[in-house]
């Protein structure tokens, strides 16, 4: 590249981002434009380390010499522009969530079958793994400890802290998806081609579940990933999503953007596990758990 066209792709990468006080950086209003240009991962996340140092060097020069030092560490740094590049552009569009034909599960909370009309975002590729969460919680909660196993054994109130701190770390802004937009994309999004788990009707190529897992959650992105290339939707552990549950949602559900009932006293978690057998690891099954609750078998993955 000559010095001219670094020098465009530099101003490009900045206008994502606009100034929005002495301390922090947000997302540009323009950012649902860029999403659509082919190259915008590589604009987006060429620089975002840089753009978290100017971040750091902002808040540094205004701070109080007597405060406590808060920067992010070069370890930080490293684990965020990980997580931006692992996220993943999903299109808007509509599909069919839910299935008409549950007679091989013992309940039909899935039914029935109805359109639904989800707007851009972005999900990543990866259920959020140990390393990322001992950076930004201090400890490691999961039964199965490797840094790149997915984090296990947290509740969604833990997930959502997790979200909290890793936001006010980044200037982000992370979330869980609503179940709409987790299925929309373990369904493969625009891409499609009606799998009933999440990129393949072959489980034991996309999943780590009860006949292959030797009763344990495996290492992120080992198995085939989807139509949009996230791994691990179907297996390895089941995901909390943010919308509370109700058995029969789908009956009265919204068309478009749906995010769930606006209270209850349980939390939806999609995906199956490494423990539950072939027919929870459909990309239309639902699971559901206190948000008190923590097992080994449930985890996450960011959404924005």
């Amino acid at each position: 590249m000559n010095k001219n066209t670094l020098g465009y792709i530099f101003s490009f990468s900045l206008n994502l981002f606009y100034l929005i006080d002495d301390n922090s950086f947000c997302l540009s209003p323009f950012l649902p434009l860029l999403c659509h240009m082919r190259n915008f991962n590589f604009f987006f996340f060429l620089f975002f380390p840089l753009l978290l140092s100017a971040q750091n060097h902002t808040a540094n020069s205004r701070r109080n010499p007597n405060e406590r030092n808060d920067t992010l560490s070069a370890e930080q740094i490293a684990v965020f522009s990980r997580i931006l590049d692992n996220m993943v552009f999903v299109d808007g569009g509509s599909f069919f969530m839910g299935r008409d034909d549950s007679k091989n599960l013992n309940k039909h909370d899935n039914e029935p079958r109805h359109l639904v009309n989800i707007d851009p975002f972005f999900i990543s590729k990866f259920e959020v793994t140990q390393d990322i969460w001992a950076v930004v919680m201090g400890d490691n909660p999961s039964a199965f400890k490797s840094e790149l196993f997915p984090v296990e054994n947290i509740s969604w109130n833990d997930a959502l802290e997790f979200i909290g701190k890793l936001n006010n770390l980044t200037g982000m802004d992370f979330r869980m998806p609503t179940e709409a937009e987790w299925e929309f994309a373990a369904r493969g999004g625009k891409y499609s081609l009606d799998y009933q788990f999440a990129g393949s009707d072959f489980l034991k190529a996309v999943a780590w579940y009860k006949d292959n897992s030797q009763n344990s959650s495996h290492e992120v992105g080992k198995k085939r990933p989807n139509e949009l290339g996230i791994f691990d939707m179907s297996g390895n552990v089941a995901e909390w999503c943010s919308d509370f549950y109700d058995f029969d949602y789908y009956k009265t559900a919204q068309t478009d953007n749906p995010k769930g009932p606006l209270n209850g006293l349980n939390k939806v978690n999609r995906g199956g596990s490494w423990l539950m057998e072939e027919i929870y690891q459909r990309v239309d099954a639902r699971n559901v758990a206190s948000p008190d609750e923590r097992n080994p078998s449930v985890g996450l993955r960011l959404a924005m």
